[in-house]
Formats: C-alpha cells, sequence, structure tokens
C-alpha cells in the first residue's frame, strides 16, 4: 500500500494545484488515501447547472489496477444506472494502463458526461431517447439535474469572457504580507501604483504556517499565484542573531524548502520522465536595511533603528535617560519600507533577469549609528540625557552595497530622505504605540 500511497499523494497534488475548474472540493482520509470524494462540474449543457459528487475507491494493487468511480448525486445518463455505477472504458480492467492518471480519469469522466455514448448504455431507456429525440432528453436531463444536482461552489461557474479577462490578471501573492515590508506593499499596490489588471493577495502567519506543507499546498492551491513575492522569515536584529543564530538557520530553511517545493510543484511544467522541465523566472532582491511603520520594535529582538525608537519613546515618556549599545561609530545604509515597496513594485512588473540585484540607498548615503540616534532624538523632541554602553558589540564597523546595477535600470528613482523617513516612522510608532509589534 506504500507504493499507492506515494503515487496518490503525487496526483492529489497535482490535481489540487492544477486549474481544473471541472472537478474540485475532493475530500479524502488523511489516513486512507483509497478513498476520495469530489465535485463533477459539467460544463456543457444540459449538465451545468448543477454539480455532482462522486467517490472515487482505488485498489490496494493501484496503480496496477483501476480505480472505481459511482456517482453519489443522481444523474439522467445513458451511461450511469440508478446506483450511480459508470461505464467509461478507460478504466475497463481490459483498457486499464498503470501510467493512466487520476486526472486523466476525470477528464476521460467529463467528456463522457457532456458527450453521452448511447451504443454502450447501462440505462437503454435514456438511451434510445438521445438517440431519437435529443430535445426531450436534454430538457429531462437539464430538470433531473436541478432537482437532484448538488449547488455549484461559488467561483466555478465562469463564463468564456470572464475567463479570458481572468488570464490577463496578474496575480501575485506575497508571504509575510503582514510585515514591515508587505505592510508598505500593501499602501503602495492600493494606493499610487494600482493596477485593474493586478491582484495582490497579502498573506501573514495567522493566513498560512508556511512552516505546514499540507497548509503551503493548500494556500498555493487557491490562490494560483501567476508571481509570488515571498517576504515571510524569522528575522532579528544583532543580538537576535547572535544569541539565536541555528534557530534563525533552521526556521528560514524550512520555510524556504517548503515554500520552493509547494512552488516548484504549482509551476513547473515537465515531461513524463522528468526528463525536461522548464520552470517560471526566479530571482532574488538584496535590500540594505529596511525601516518604517509596522517594523518589530521589541527591545531584544528588534533591529537597530525599531529598537532605538522604542527606547527613545520610553525614555521621554519615563522622563528617564537614554541608554544605546555601542560606540556609535559603525556605518550602515537604511531604507524606507515605503522606498523599497516601491522598487519591489518595479521588480515584479519590470525585472527580467535572474541574477539577483541589490535595493538600496548609495554609497555616500551612509549613516553612523549615532548620526540615526541624533534623528531619532530630533524627531522624539527629546532633550534628556544620552547614555553609551560601550561594553557592548558594535557589530561589522561597515557593509557597504553599491546600487550601480540598480541605477542603470532607474537613474532618477528618489529615495526618501532619512530624516523624513524617519519622522514618519516615529509618528506612526507614537500613534499606534498600542498595536505596534514589541
Amino acid at each position: 500500500m506504500a507504493s499507492s500511497s506515494r503515487r496518490l499523494q503525487k496526483e492529489l497534488v497535482d490535481i489540487q494545484l492544477s486549474d481544473s475548474r471541472t472537478f474540485c472540493c475532493i475530500e479524502f482520509d488523511q489516513d486512507n488515501l483509497l478513498h476520495w470524494t469530489g465535485l463533477l462540474l459539467p460544463d456543457k449543457e444540459p449538465y451545468n447547472k448543477g454539480a455532482f459528487k462522486i467517490a472515487i475507491d482505488f485498489p490496494v494493487e493501484y496503480p496496477f489496477k483501476p480505480p472505481k468511480i459511482t456517482f453519489l448525486t443522481k444523474i439522467y445518463h445513458p451511461n450511469v444506472d440508478e446506483k450511480g455505477q459508470v461505464c467509461l472504458p478507460l478504466i475497463s480492467p481490459d483498457n486499464w494502463k498503470p501510467t493512466t492518471k487520476t486526472e486523466q480519469v476525470m477528464s476521460a469522466l467529463l467528456g463522457l458526461i457532456t458527450e453521452p455514448e448511447p451504443d454502450h448504455p447501462l440505462r437503454a431507456d435514456i438511451a434510445e431517447e438521445f438517440t431519437k429525440d435529443r430535445k426531450k432528453f436534454n430538457k429531462a436531463a437539464e430538470d433531473y439535474t436541478k432537482k437532484y444536482g448538488m449547488k455549484r461552489p461559488d467561483g466555478y461557474i465562469f463564463s468564456r469572457k470572464r475567463r479570458m479577462q481572468e488570464d490577463n490578471v496578474m496575480t501575485v501573492l506575497v508571504t509575510g504580507g503582514t510585515g514591515l515590508l508587505g505592510r508598505a506593499l500593501q499602501q503602495i499596490v492600493t494606493t499610487e501604483e494600482a493596477r485593474s489588471n493586478e491582484k495582490w493577495i497579502f498573506v501573514g502567519q495567522q493566513d498560512c504556517d508556511l512552516m505546514d506543507r499540507e497548509a503551503t499546498r493548500l494556500l498555493f492551491s487557491k490562490h494560483r499565484p501567476s508571481h509570488v513575492v515571498h517576504l515571510a522569515a524569522l528575522v532579528g536584529g544583532l543580538y537576535h542573531n547572535l544569541r539565536c543564530n541555528l534557530q534563525f538557520f533552521l526556521k528560514n530553511m524550512v520555510i524556504f524548502v517548503l515554500y520552493f517545493y509547494v512552488e516548484n510543484a504549482h509551476v513547473f511544467e515537465y515531461s513524463e520522465f522528468l526528463d525536461s522541465f522548464k520552470p517560471k523566472k526566479y530571482t532574488s532582491v538584496i535590500p540594505c536595511n529596511v525601516f518604517g511603520p509596522y517594523d518589530n520594535y521589541n527591545l531584544q529582538n528588534g533591529h537597530v533603528l525599531p529598537a532605538l525608537i522604542h527606547k527613545t519613546y520610553i525614555a521621554k515618556r519615563d522622563k528617564a535617560p537614554l541608554e544605546i549599545f555601542g560606540s556609535g561609530k559603525p556605518l550602515r545604509q537604511f531604507i524606507y519600507s515605503l522606498d523599497l515597496a516601491r522598487l519591489f513594485v518595479w521588480v515584479v512588473r519590470s525585472y527580467e533577469e535572474i541574477d539577483p540585484i541589490i535595493l538600496s540607498v548609495g554609497e555616500n548615503d551612509e549613516i553612523s549609528i549615532l548620526e540615526a540616534v541624533r534623528c531619532i532624538i530630533d524627531a522624539f523632541k527629546f532633550k534628556g540625557e544620552v547614555l553609551q554602553d560601550k561594553t557592548k558589540a558594535d557589530g561589522q564597523y561597515r557593509k557597504t552595497a553599491s546600487n550601480a546595477k540598480m541605477r542603470k535600470y532607474l537613474p532618477h528613482f528618489k529615495f526618501t530622505p532619512f530624516e523624513v523617513a524617519i519622522k514618519e516612522s516615529v509618528d506612526w510608532f507614537i500613534a499606534n504605540y498600542d498595536i505596534a509589534r514589541k
């Protein structure tokens, strides 16, 4: 049974990740994959006014023996009897081939339902009616479908025009969609960069656990994205990374591997023997240090700017000294989350290379941590004492990144001045202190 289970697991993923709108709502027992139920949705009259629940029972010897199909919903059809048994040549013992897949069986079943075969009937009376009086047959089948057929699920009744319109829509799935950059992307694509032919879907941890393969698979099956912006990750500041570097590595590797596994299954076209494949494009973007609204302001685990913003808020509120760690001398490049979001939108729409691209402010825009502290103090109008704990590690002195490649594409892109971006970030934090991540 182990071999049949592996085969059925693969086929189930293929069907659920396919673009089929004629077989859906598959139910199965995780402990017994040999029995499935699902809805068949014929797209032609007289059966397109309802849905038909069917059962698929696989033998233990599958794929060396064919599955059995039974209609659980009554149907007026010459090739389906009163007990729901169906005469489908593809799954007869004489015709069955182990290489035949369930998806092909469903396609053949749909073809039989929409194009009956009266020469091989299970119900001779209906076959005779189909042959001699097609109009009467169609009326009887349509009335029977309306009476006994199940309701078609929302989203599965598409006109030809709507299908064509949908095919032209770019569907972008953003994981990590409720974090710092995800929120910035939401703001940009719904305001200044909105387009009618794009559908952006933002999901966070509460929507899908990307460490769960089944949940991840279902996410992709539900939305069928044409593009994916993969932002979900465990992130943290210097000290959090130093304390938990193994946990960071393991969790992010699991998220990436499961994401790539499901995305791979979803987008790759492959031959029957996997001797050739044609993937969609993948690329990576490499930003410098990101900050802005909806950041993680945790004092222990946050990145340097949000942690400093939170510290300054508390110091001003409590009329206490502001303590910063390290010498303040290290130099860093910082990019405002809204600027980075604008660049991400450009990457999704226009960047054609597979090679990664650095998205960063210029090399001349490096500032020291101490300069960043002064900007935060100015934004808060903090007048208290500033203390430095120089026993704490500084981290690497400099991590300069070149944005020369980006500038070749976008020579006139304007970054928000650091002081302005800090002021907007501080104002957001003050206004949203109760709900901010901290």
